[in-house]
């Protein structure tokens, strides 16, 4: 694995010495000149920077932040993310580590979990082969993220904590600090004026998305998979998949009584693609095509107008539906998967969200990683103020981390060869469903997830035991 270390060492232990010997004390902004000294800088403030921040200032409430947006005031509605579904590891990180439960529960749908119908989309609906909850469970799973709003709620309540959110911030350059007592400097210009400004920091996060700044600058990146590739958009008013069937097939509405198959995050799944539906308290549904390359060109449906024809093709009954409606907006990306050698440094900087890792947006892993490594991040600044952060604990943290985006995207991505197989796909997500859930509330309310190596390793043997079941379990499927 790739180290950062200060220029011009070999190892880290100077750095781990120097570290041990500072102050256990809380640490503070300083001003120096027209310059300001901060604990924590965190580039770019989307959904993995702005959670970040909250959940930093939960657990440290002096810890000066600030956060540089390229965003002005107004925050749009739609962002350059790949839906906005949540699973449970992810819903529970934004419920109770981030303590936003009532918020979610006023603001948001609950969602009846994820729905799948398989099979050849041309044929009638009721016939297509279906997986999903009948029933809301009788605990909150998950949620239907309306983004826009949630980002807006975010940066407010930041601002009430004491976060400086700068605006209209461009990043140009981060400048690494090559001794371990001294801040990093970000180099940023603001919209409208002709000069740049310097900010330092003890800590600086990307979180920049798909813009992977550190990653691009260390070379720490691993090449797109250019095999995937994804169009979204959203339309005004309520795309219901109970809509598709005459009201007439009773014993098909009454399965799933009061049309309540809306609140799933519903997959249409078909040779080489999937299509999702997400309804959004916005009173929009969001819907988007994820193909593999190999069997749907991108350049079949990069355009709302070819994947409208696109649609009429593979699923008509969606595209009748979608027939008087125009799109609100339209995004694509082309080879949306990748990954990182590294994402946490022992040199006080890390990527968080896209910025670092993007599996597959199948089974919506996206807010599982931002909790996961949101929260390895914060308690790697915790240590680092006690002076007890050490490599070993940086290495533990980058190779779970990895690891884990690793596997989702290997296993997703064999999953698009039988997406159009309805007795393969129901065995394989009660397979999924089962070894890739890992004990998030442990995880997530963990006061030492760096700290129990020991049991971290008797925790990595267990899983390396369902890792080799695993392997063997995908040529299988």
């Amino acid at each position: 694995m790739q180290r950062l270390f200060p220029k011009g060492s070999d190892d880290n232990s100077g750095a781990i010495k120097q570290i041990s010997k500072r102050n256990q004390k809380t640490m503070t902004s300083q001003n120096k000149g027209n310059k300001t000294i901060y604990d924590v800088a965190i580039c770019g403030s989307g959904l993995a920077g702005l959670t970040l921040a909250r959940q930093l200032k939960l657990n440290k409430p002096n810890l000066s932040i600030i956060a540089l947006d390229r965003l002005g005031e107004v925050i749009p509605e739609t962002t350059l993310k790949v839906g906005e579904s949540t699973v449970y590891p992810g819903a529970y990180y934004l419920s109770h580590v981030l303590q936003l439960e009532d918020y979610f529960q006023k603001n948001h749908f609950l969602k009846l979990g994820p729905r799948f119908f398989f099979g050849d989309g041309r044929g009638l609906f009721q016939e297509r082969p279906e997986l999903g909850l009948s029933e809301f469970p009788p605990f909150p799973e998950s949620y239907q993220i309306d983004r826009g709003h949630l980002e807006k709620e975010l940066r407010l309540l930041n601002q009430q904590k004491g976060v400086e959110i700068k605006q209209n911030c461009s990043v140009k350059d981060i400048e690494l600090s090559e001794e371990p007592e001294k801040p990093h400097k970000i180099i940023y210009s603001q919209k409208d004026e002709n000069k740049t400004n310097i900010c330092e920091a003890r800590w600086v996060i990307d979180a920049m998305g798909r813009r992977r700044f550190l990653q691009k600058k260390l070379g720490l990146g691993k090449p797109n998979d250019p095999n995937f590739n994804a169009v979204w958009f959203r339309v005004q008013g309520r795309i219901d998949v109970s809509d598709f069937v005459p009201i007439a097939e009773r014993s098909w509405h009454d399965r799933v009584p009061e049309n309540k198959r809306y609140y799933s995050t519903n997959h249409l799944c078909g040779e080489g693609y999937w299509i999702w539906l997400i309804p959004l308290a916005s009173g929009h549904t969001s819907i988007g095509i994820v193909a593999k390359e190999e069997i749907h060109s991108f350049k079949e449906f990069h355009t709302y107008r070819l994947a409208y024809k696109w649609l009429e093709k593979y699923e008509p009954v969606l595209a009748n539906a979608l027939k008087e409606k125009q799109p609100a907006d339209f995004k694509k990306m082309p080879k949306y998967s990748y990954s990182s050698s590294q994402v946490f440094s022992i040199n006080r900087l890390a990527t968080v969200g896209d910025a670092g890792v993007f599996p597959d947006p199948f089974y919506s892993p996206g807010m599982n990683l931002i909790g996961y490594g949101n929260s390895l991040v914060t308690q790697a600044i915790e240590l680092d103020i006690e002076g007890k952060l050490t490599q070993e604990q940086i290495d533990k943290a980058n190779n779970f981390y990895l690891s884990l985006n690793d596997k989702i995207a290997e296993s997703i991505h064999n999953t698009y060869s039988v997406l159009n197989r309805p007795v393969i796909m129901t065995a394989k997500f009660i397979w999924d469903l089962v070894t890739g859930m890992p004990p998030t509330s442990l995880f997530f309310n963990s006061n030492s997830l760096l700290l129990d190596l020991d049991k971290k390793e008797e925790i990595g043997k267990n899983n390396a035991l369902m890792s080799q079941l695993a392997e063997r379990m995908e040529p299988f499927f």
